[in-house]
């Protein structure tokens, strides 16, 4: 199983997504994080990490502060590594 989360808050600017790629490597898990825009970040992490390890991803950095956290377990997608992805772009 996998992890797949939404971070809502002050969380683009202030590291957060290089804290996530940190914390995952750590702890050698697979996955992503990215910008969706809207001030909201976007984590898949496999395995399914312990409770311990969400709690360090929705404390985050020192500068963020997040707001509300969207979780919800998924099939595994086999990924090899953790990177950061390229962030969406939104249009207005």
């Amino acid at each position: 199983m996998a992890i797949h989360l939404f971070i809502h808050g002050l969380v683009q600017g202030v590291g957060y997504r290089y804290y996530v790629k940190r914390i995952a490597e750590r702890y050698g898990l697979k996955g992503y994080v990215r910008n969706l825009g809207l001030n909201t970040v976007e984590v898949w992490l496999e395995p399914d990490p312990d409770r311990e390890i969400l709690m360090e991803i929705r404390k985050g950095p020192l500068l963020a502060r997040v707001e509300r956290v969207e979780e919800k377990k998924e099939k595994d997608k086999g990924l090899r590594d953790f990177k950061i992805l390229e962030s969406v772009r939104w249009e207005k």
